[in-house]
């Protein structure tokens, strides 16, 4: 990327942040309750905002007084607990996120538990009309299926169907060029829409494999499976498999992508963070995107402040310099004097680093 397009860029990023900022509610004043055990935010528009602190991930459980400890960002868009390691947004607040996935989860199991008269004489009013309906699955079924390009350590390639969250379901015995792989594909994809693809369970030493096959031919294996052990998880994949298949006749389905090599890092685009992040919170994607930009913009903007900016549990974003120096100029190899800069630079904390890196910060 050349300097004018990262200048750009970080423009339109911080313009984005800048309309975030003035379009998202935020936090003037925030209050702890002891005597209803709940917080109290003050919010710009000039509403309320009760929050039960025992539904709050990380506070459930901890003393008042270190819930009294709660701190509100400049500007009021985050609340912080540093003595408890707790951090919320006061915009995922304003929505009910009151913590993980797997946390809202367990408070909707206890509010499906809890019971009232209301719920009983629902539950036999439903009964009487024959209890809940099922839910009938999409004429496909189960998750989208793509073909996936992958090479290998040798500079060879081999193809691979998987699921639309990454599972690989089968991959082709056989490793070749490029280009003979596409063509392979090319015909797997045109034998699925012609549905003329069939699987088969076959019992080996190692377990249960599903063999990919022309329908009725008996010798050509097209793509096998990884062996299960058991025979109730090889059938449980071969529905999964026959979903894929049943959605690869779709044209739109078929896209060939590639994987990069694994002696290569993949490298996560802002589309792919904020698509993950969007399925983590069941959020819109683009939304998500938007946000992501505007945290970028407000990021470069304290760095443009020369402050710091850290993420507890992540690493710190700063501004680093660099002294003058003496250089070469390539080409000509004349001596050429460089002046003193400054660079933005990342700092990971020892928990995103891993136990190696934690291991060397300890010995220092």
């Amino acid at each position: 990327m050349t300097d004018n397009g990262f200048e750009e860029q970080l423009k339109r990023a911080r313009e984005v942040g800048r309309a975030t900022l003035q379009s998202e509610r935020r936090a003037v004043d925030v209050r702890y309750l002891e005597s209803s055990d709940e917080l109290r935010l003050e919010l710009s528009d000039g509403a309320e905002l009760l929050v039960p602190v025992s539904q709050l991930e990380g506070l459930s459980g901890a003393s008042p007084e270190a819930i009294r400890g709660v701190e509100l960002t400049v500007d009021g868009l985050a609340l912080h607990w540093d003595e408890l390691d707790v951090h919320y947004t006061v915009p995922g607040l304003v929505r009910g996120l009151y913590g993980t996935r797997a946390w809202m989860r367990a408070i909707g199991r206890k509010g499906g538990r809890a019971a009232s008269a209301e719920k009983q004489r629902s539950s036999r009013e439903n009964g009487a009309r024959g209890g809940r309906p099922r839910t009938r699955k999409a004429e496909t079924g189960g998750r989208p299926g793509k073909f996936v390009l992958k090479q290998d350590t040798e500079g060879r390639f081999l193809a691979q169907l998987r699921t639309s969250n990454g599972r690989v379901l089968v991959e082709t015995p056989h490793r070749a060029e490029r280009s003979d792989v596409r063509a392979y594909v090319a015909a797997l994809q045109k034998l699925a829409q012609q549905e003329a693809l069939r699987i088969e369970r076959v019992e080996r030493s190692g377990g249960h494999v599903l063999e990919l096959r022309p329908a009725g031919a008996e010798s050509d294996l097209l793509a096998t499976s990884r062996p299960y052990r058991a025979k109730s998880s090889a059938s449980r994949a071969k529905g999964v498999l026959r979903s894929a298949i049943a959605s690869a006749r779709q044209e739109e389905a078929l896209r060939l992508g590639e994987q990069p090599a694994s002696r290569r890092k993949q490298i996560i685009s802002p589309d792919d963070l904020a698509g993950q992040v969007a399925l983590e919170l069941g959020r819109d994607p683009a939304e998500v995107k938007r946000i992501l930009d505007a945290m970028a913009g407000t990021i470069a903007d304290h760095l443009e402040a020369n402050h710091k900016v850290r993420f507890f549990g992540l690493g710190t974003f700063e501004i680093r310099k660099r002294k003058a120096r003496s250089g070469v100029k390539p080409g000509t190899h004349d001596c050429l004097r460089i002046p003193d800069s400054a660079f933005p630079a990342f700092v990971p904390s020892a928990e995103s680093a891993g136990p190696k890196s934690a291991q060397r910060k300890k010995r220092k």
